[in-house]
């Protein structure tokens, strides 16, 4: 299949090469296989605007149904075309987003990494210097960022320039500005764990755990307890026994919430681990607790964007019982953290980002 895949790429790179571009403009996202996250928000803009030269990439054909317009499917002649005209490409995760072809940095074309996250992960590379790591970032012309301090880091992490990063949020983050308080009968508390790359996340990792214990105090309490667990581990706990006869703690998935994003804002309380959810859910200015119960293991595997723990917008739980007091606490302790935070990662604050984006590529 590889070796297939590098035919393809050549193949496509031969023609590539002949072809003028045209100012057309193909969206993608999660190497081709999901319509979602920033490039789905941003090309649906640009339909609203009327705008006819803009396409969406996939290379599966599922995907390509839940397409409202001009989705272009990899394996068809459209598909081809567009891409070999195309003139700006615009993504979330990186040049995989359009595989099997990976268009080159030929004629002029410009592409805008939108990405998926504020990274508190960390990402990118270990040296500047080795042509043979940075060889993706280098045909990225532009990066989008959420402030001047994801800026430095970004910079750092993918050797990027000054002039290379446009700082106007995520598109993804809009709609937490502009929705509504939502006033729930049942305060909704969602639960995001943080996928591991060596290791299976555990839920609800404490000694004291006593899930039919958690699960009555929430029903006494008016809680509910949804969790949402990262795409590549949903299999894990789909049928885990420990959960079918609980009442007020729940899976709810990307099967049934595609986008996290588009939920958010109805949530009353999140619990996670090393997620950027947590930052993004700084907008909403709403209560947040960290469970970093393996934080020195992944720290040395994965490893951080920036100090961790400085920039926690809430408590540390350790226990089901500081899980308790957490959602009993009448006095907002941490309020003025969460808005330093806020002012830190966000620093456009009027839910715009689609709409700046939109200007700028129309410059383009």
């Amino acid at each position: 299949m590889k070796i297939v895949e590098i035919l393809v790429e050549y193949m496509f790179f031969l023609v590539d090469n002949l072809k003028s571009k045209k100012k057309i403009i193909v969206f993608a996202c999660r190497s081709a296989k999901d319509y979602a996250d920033n490039s789905k928000i941003l090309f649906e803009y640009f339909l609203d605007k009327n705008e006819e030269n803009v396409y969406f990439y996939t290379k599966r054909k599922d995907i390509f149904n839940k397409i409202p317009k001009n989705g272009i499917y990899a394996y068809s002649i459209k598909g081809v075309w567009v891409l070999l005209n195309a003139k700006i490409f615009i993504f979330t995760h990186g040049h995989y987003d359009f595989s099997p072809y990976l268009p080159k940095k030929i004629h002029n074309r410009i592409y805008i990494n939108l990405f998926h996250a504020i990274a508190i992960k960390k990402v990118g590379y270990h040296n500047c210097d080795d042509s043979k790591s940075t060889r993706i970032s280098k045909i990225w012309d532009y990066f989008l960022v959420s402030s001047e301090f994801e800026s430095e880091f970004i910079q750092r992490a993918y050797c990027l320039k000054k002039n290379q990063i446009i700082n106007f949020g995520q598109p993804r983050n809009d709609i937490l500005y502009k929705s509504q308080e939502v006033d729930n009968t049942k305060k909704t508390i969602l639960y995001a764990p943080t996928f591991r790359d060596i290791s299976t996340t555990i839920l609800f990792p404490f000694k004291d755990r006593a899930l039919t214990e958690l699960d009555a105090f929430l029903g006494s309490n008016n809680y509910e307890i949804m969790i949402r667990m990262h795409i590549n581990e949903e299999a894990i706990y789909k049928d885990n026994i420990d959960y079918l006869n609980l009442k007020h703690i729940y899976f709810a998935n990307s099967n049934v919430h595609p986008s996290v994003n588009d939920i958010l804002h109805k949530i009353d309380y999140l619990i996670t681990y090393y997620s950027s959810i947590s930052l993004d859910y700084l907008i909403k200015d709403k209560p947040i607790a960290y469970i970093p119960y393996d934080y020195k293991d992944y720290e040395k595997i994965r490893g951080f964007s920036f100090p961790y723990f400085d920039n926690l917008a809430g408590p540390v739980l350790n226990s089901q019982k500081d899980l308790m007091c957490f959602l009993k606490l009448k006095k907002d302790e941490f309020k003025n953290k969460r808005l330093s935070l806020r002012n830190k990662f966000h620093q456009n604050t009027l839910g715009n980002s689609t709409e700046l984006l939109y200007k700028f590529v129309k410059t383009l």
